[in-house]
């Protein structure tokens, strides 16, 4: 970034990964027969039309299972929009972040041709269980992230008074990996970098995402 700050590795920067799923129940038992752990509910986004379940990969980061929520018949969101799959795909991932108005603000002065900073955002959605969960987002838009696919996070902050997801999910096991592949690879490495993440790329025939997870089962990919 032009303010001189250290580049993150991304590996380090996950917040949480997204798995999309066409049904929530299908996904989580589907995920459970692979690594012998059952995800818990995590509730639905209100007006997103999407509801999750979570498993955590650490004490600050988690593996969200995403997928429609039939209570919300006719919402549309971008988030939604990652749920349109056939079969369970890590579509997204989200990056860590903090004093999201001062990052942004940062973001704006390095963002490239095709790259637009949005404001932060709130969210929020209530457990099953009664619990209050309130973070901020913001994320990058324009031509240039779009070219990314789901290599590109938003970044996340999560509330003071809010306990962070991972610290009462299931645990599914470690992070161990995170590969980003790219058809043009020099091109997306310079698109992170200017939101402030280091990141190698591979080339690919399409943007795509890969984690290995480490788990008591042995290594599970994702992809």
């Amino acid at each position: 970034m032009s303010s001189g700050a250290t580049l993150r590795p991304a590996l380090a920067a996950v917040d949480h990964l997204l798995l999309a799923v066409p049904d929530l129940e299908a996904g989580i038992a589907w995920l459970e027969e692979r690594c012998g752990v059952r995800a818990e509910p995590g509730g639905s986004h209100p007006g997103r039309g999407t509801r999750n379940a979570l498993l955590a990969l650490g004490d600050r980061r988690y593996l969200e299972i995403l997928a429609p929520d039939p209570a919300q018949a006719g919402a549309t969101s971008s988030l939604l929009d990652l749920t349109r799959v056939a079969v369970p795909t890590l579509a997204r991932w989200a990056a860590t972040g903090s004093d999201l108005s001062r990052f942004a603000e940062r973001l704006r002065a390095d963002a490239g041709p095709g790259v637009t900073i949005g404001e932060p955002q709130d969210g929020g959605r209530t457990t099953p269980t009664g619990a209050e969960l309130r973070w901020r987002t913001v994320s990058a838009r324009g031509a240039s992230i779009t070219a990314l696919g789901g290599l590109a996070p938003f970044f996340i902050e999560w509330s003071p008074e809010t306990v962070h997801p991972a610290r009462t999910a299931p645990r599914l096991g470690t992070l161990e990996g995170l590969r980003f592949e790219h058809p043009e690879p020099e091109t997306a490495v310079g698109t992170l970098a200017a939101l402030g993440l280091a990141v190698a790329i591979t080339a690919g025939p399409r943007p795509a995402l890969r984690a290995a997870i480490r788990t008591a089962r042995g290594l599970l990919e994702l992809s």
